[in-house]
C-alpha cells in the first residue's frame, strides 16, 4: 500500500506505486528461482506451468522493475529472499 496507514507501522513498509502489484511478484520470483531458493522439486510435484513462470519471471530483473513499481532492486532481492526462506 503506498499510503501511511496503520498497518504501514509494521515491521516494515514497501510503498509499492499503485498498479505495480504484477511487477513486483514476478521480479521476486526472478530473484527466487534465478537464486534458486525456490523448492524446485516439491514445483515439480505439486504444479504445473511453473517452468514457464520462471521463464517469464527472467525478464524482470529488479534493476528494470524499479522505474514500475518504486522498490530498489537491494530492498526487493531482500524481499524475496525473506519471502522465499
Amino acid at each position: 500500500d503506498p499510503r501511511r496507514t496503520e498497518t504501514a507501522r509494521a515491521y516494515e513498509h514497501l510503498p509499492v506505486r499503485p498498479d505495480s502489484d504484477a511487477w513486483l511478484l514476478l521480479s521476486m520470483l526472478h530473484v527466487i528461482f534465478g537464486e534458486d531458493l525456490a523448492d524446485s522439486r516439491a514445483l515439480a510435484e505439486q504444479t504445473t506451468g511453473w517452468q514457464t513462470l520462471r521463464q517469464i519471471a527472467s525478464g524482470f530483473p529488479p534493476e528494470d522493475t524499479q522505474s514500475r513499481t518504486g522498490v530498489g532492486p537491494d530492498v526487493l532481492r531482500c524481499l524475496a529472499r525473506d519471502f522465499a526462506a
